[in-house]
């Protein structure tokens, strides 16, 4: 009975996957759906927001950039959205917003905040420094080994030496 399940699963595997492979919809994934924009918004200055929420929901929205700056109207806060942090997507402009901060998310703003914490991380410096960590921690460990095998050693000498005195040896 186990079998006939683990095949089923396995064949039930191989159709997701030859689905994958050939572009179908998969079953229980979900996509986003990002506004387009037409190309008469795009010359009205309009781009598109992803609202990075406080409650860890993302938002897709249309919003029209006026003055370098675009409107929240459910927090009614301006947020920058100047040429700097304008991204692309597909063909389509695109700010990445967080909701709590008036500056959106752009590779120069989080190396500017890297750089003031100088909390640089590097993937291949931080695997040298933790392979050094295990090696050290490895060199000293007190070898339990030999420690346990005097100890027991010890305790069979002095059980023999105690039953020779009390005659249990010949």
């Amino acid at each position: 009975m186990t079998e006939k399940r683990l095949s089923e699963q396995i064949d039930e595997t191989n159709k997701l996957l030859k689905q994958m492979l050939e572009g179908g919809k998969i079953p229980g994934e979900k996509k986003f759906r990002v506004p387009k924009l037409s190309n008469s918004k795009l010359k009205k200055g309009y781009v598109i927001v992803q609202v990075l929420k406080n409650n860890n929901y993302v938002d897709f929205r249309k919003l029209k950039v006026v003055n370098g700056n675009v409107y929240l109207k459910d927090g009614e806060t301006y947020h920058l959205a100047d040429s700097e942090y304008i991204g692309m997507y597909k063909k389509f402009p695109l700010v990445i917003l967080p909701e709590w901060s008036i500056e959106p998310l752009t590779k120069e703003a989080l190396l500017r905040k890297v750089d003031e914490n100088k909390s640089t991380v590097k993937p291949q410096k931080q695997i040298i420094h933790l392979m050094e960590d295990a090696k050290l921690a490895e060199q000293s460990k007190p070898k339990k080994g030999m420690k346990g095998f005097l100890i027991i050693a010890l305790i069979l000498v002095g059980g023999y030496l105690l039953g020779k005195k009390l005659g249990w040896f010949g």
